[in-house]
């Protein structure tokens, strides 16, 4: 007997297998997917839920669509049945925002395509901030993020995004309070769609980010974070730029220890772990006269 897929909500909801329909034209001909047998799944179960799925490059999800996260332009209720995402039909990996906001697909080629709500710039440069009616929802069908190379892994969180390409560059975007995407000392936005390059001394091989930080793991073992807070010496300090905050690490991690994030990096001697967010960051945007600083690239 076939095996059927569940998403169960925090409020008891249970969304059964069971046919699927497409969000538009379709990823073109070819072998219908087993979405109840998919290579790969992606799933957030805040509240009602949601689900992405993977088989054989095809993309389908279902669920809570209040977000827009089935890709069709639209919201609505939820759909128990698999609707089928507009985009080629090479996908190699997918992935969720943290309460279903938006979703993501990584191409054969190396392409990133996003779909859902545009909280903070998520969907890139393509797609405004906010629509024509202002109620803060920009429900986008499934397209590019321009100004990235290949990438080969992505990391989300509800409104930003970072990205770890073939070559080892690390690129972020999205929401910035925290400078997780930029210094926000020098660059006041609080959103920025457009992908940005993040400086580290060697290539990446793993990358996390939680709502406040990014860290990536680089091909020297070092961990080297950006936005929130880091450990310097004896305490804790804003982390404008990239930082080295661990040696000789196997793997890191984004955790939640006592309700607050953490990132952690694992070594030979065991598990490091530090909160991500410093009120002094928080503050960054109540100081105006931060706003005057300039770029160190002589601009205005």
């Amino acid at each position: 007997m076939m095996r059927r897929l569940l998403v169960v909500s925090a409020l008891g909801l249970t969304l059964p297998g069971g046919g699927c329909e497409r969000s538009g034209p379709g990823p073109g001909p070819g072998p219908e997917p087993d979405f109840e047998r998919p290579d790969q799944v992606a799933e957030d179960l805040f509240v009602i839920g949601a689900q992405c799925v993977r088989s054989g490059g095809w993309v389908a999800c279902r669920g809570d669509n209040e977000r827009g996260i089935l890709g069709t332009g639209t919201v609505g209720p939820p759909r128990v049945e698999f609707v089928v995402i507009d985009l080629p039909r090479d996908a190699i990996d997918v992935a969720i925002a943290g309460r279903h906001t938006y979703a993501c697909a990584i191409r054969a080629a190396g392409e990133l395509w996003c779909w859902g709500l545009n909280l903070g710039g998520v969907l890139g440069e393509r797609v405004p901030l906010w629509d024509t009616h202002d109620t803060q929802r920009s429900v986008a069908r499934p397209g590019p993020v321009e100004g990235l190379p290949p990438v080969r892994a992505v990391t989300l969180t509800v409104a930003t995004v970072c990205a770890l390409g073939t070559e080892g560059t690390v690129h972020c975007w999205g929401l910035n309070v925290d400078g997780q995407v930029a210094d926000p000392r020098v660059d006041p936005r609080v959103e920025i769609p457009r992908p940005q390059r993040v400086h580290l001394p060697a290539p990446a091989t793993a990358l996390v980010l939680d709502s406040s930080q990014g860290c990536a793991l680089l091909t020297s073992r070092e961990v080297h974070c950006w936005g929130g807070s880091v450990l310097v010496g004896a305490r804790f300090v804003p982390a404008y730029a990239p930082v080295r905050v661990a040696e000789e690490v196997d793997r890191i991690e984004a955790r939640v220890l006592g309700g607050h994030g953490h990132m952690c990096a694992t070594t030979a001697e065991g598990q490091r772990c530090w909160p991500t967010w410093h009120d002094s960051v928080r503050r960054l945007f109540a100081e105006p006269h931060l706003a005057r600083i300039r770029r160190d690239d002589g601009g205005g």
